[in-house]
């Protein structure tokens, strides 16, 4: 066993494995799968009472334990080819001071995405409760998590809109361009569903003599690329729908929505999706899904090696991310943007199981902004008076 570590073999939903050059990664989960079977024998993997668990035999950890769901499933976040060279103006942010994060994704280049945890928690996720079911109790994402971690308001106007419409009109009207154009093939605008390479390619540069109308329509350009290709992902790989368009119509009303509780909301259709049988993606905001994980779970979590340099273009005296912005002071996210980290990923494979995640009481924290809500924006702390609601959260059937 020199070869490999393994935490927990006996009653494992996640093994960290330590590769050595002399073993194959084939020879390595032939090995675990070959324990699994014992274990498979004298394990009843449940649920034991299925009045509340009603959707066990759609659930992916059904084919887990089967042995036929070994896949990590692939997860949609665009950011680090869309943003490349993308010049930011400060009346892009408009929209509210929570858009502060996407500024840092685009300046410090994001954080990988660990597919492999985030395929072991979505192995947990029970859609008929909306959470994480672990060894120590149920856990889930909450509106207080989304304003902590990305500083997006979680209460204001509900964002909804109408699921119909001419479209190519609507982006012509917010944009100033008509996307589907005899030189545009294929088609850019595929229903509602618009190219964000297209976005890239005709509003990542803003012109030096531009006037008022067209800084909003490069701010509306942005956001939606923002909305396409973090927070509402889709599986598409390259699309963002434009059914948000209208609710950036007029920039400071679009700071006005409760773009936070969408995003959860959407976070929770995107789990539910991917903990069934068959999935092979999961979208929606994975960056929100995997931050809460480092910060709640210690499985999993990586270790930080040192602080970055700023990158070239950063300066912290431009007043770029508008007035209502400290320098330093930064939705929770930008602290893991500022630090060089050496996760599972780069320091040992991460072998998912599916079928009890390895965590004791003490590696679980469950109140992990306790003492850090003062170092905070203000937009982070804005709504603490709704994040112990239990409202009903609705999404589109996009």
């Amino acid at each position: 066993m020199k070869w490999m570590q393994l935490i927990g073999l006996a009653n494992i939903d996640v093994a960290f494995v330590r590769f050595q050059d002399t073993i194959s990664k084939d020879v390595l989960i032939r090995t675990v799968k070959e324990h699994l079977g014992l274990m498979a024998q004298s394990i009843f993997p449940g649920p034991t009472d299925r009045s509340v668990l009603t959707l066990q035999d759609q659930h992916r950890s059904e084919d887990v334990w089967r042995g036929v769901a070994d896949t990590v499933l692939s997860c949609r976040l665009h950011h680090h080819s869309l943003y490349l060279d993308w010049e930011i103006h400060e009346g892009f942010f408009g929209m509210s001071s929570g858009l502060v994060f996407s500024a840092y994704i685009v300046w410090w280049g994001g954080l990988e995405i660990d597919r492999p945890l985030l395929t072991a928690l979505v192995e947990r996720w029970r859609q008929e409760t909306h959470t994480f079911h672990l060894t120590v109790g149920e856990a889930t994402i909450t509106l207080e998590d989304v304003a902590v971690i990305l500083g997006l308001r979680v209460h204001g106007a509900p964002v909804t809109g109408r699921g119909e419409g001419n479209w190519a009109a609507l982006v012509f009207e917010l944009l100033g361009i008509w996307p589907n154009t005899p030189e545009n093939e294929p088609k850019v605008l595929q229903g509602s569903s618009l190219r964000l390479t297209w976005l890239r390619q005709h509003f990542f540069l803003l012109p030096n003599d531009a006037d008022e109308v067209t800084v909003q329509r490069f701010a509306r350009a942005y956001i939606l690329a923002l909305m396409g290709s973090i927070l509402f992902a889709d599986k598409s790989g390259d699309a963002v729908q434009v059914l948000y368009l209208p609710l950036l119509a007029d920039l400071d009303v679009a700071g006005t929505y409760s773009w936070g509780s969408a995003t959860l909301a959407y976070l929770y259709r995107q789990l539910c999706r991917a903990s069934h049988r068959g999935a092979r993606e999961l979208g929606g905001p994975v960056l929100l899904l995997q931050i809460w994980a480092w910060e709640h779970i210690h499985i999993g979590r990586p270790r930080i090696s040192r602080v970055r340099d700023p990158p070239p273009q950063f300066d912290e005296a431009v007043p770029i991310l508008g007035s209502q912005h400290v320098p330093g002071i930064d939705p929770l996210a930008v602290s893991w943007l500022r630090v060089h980290i050496i996760g599972p990923t780069q320091q040992v494979g991460f072998l998912t199981t599916g079928m009890h995640l390895t965590i004791r009481h003490e590696q679980m924290t469950w109140q992990p902004y306790t003492d850090g809500t003062g170092v905070l924006p203000a937009i982070c702390r804005a709504d603490r008076h709704v994040w112990r609601t239990w409202p009903h959260l609705s999404v589109s059937t996009l």
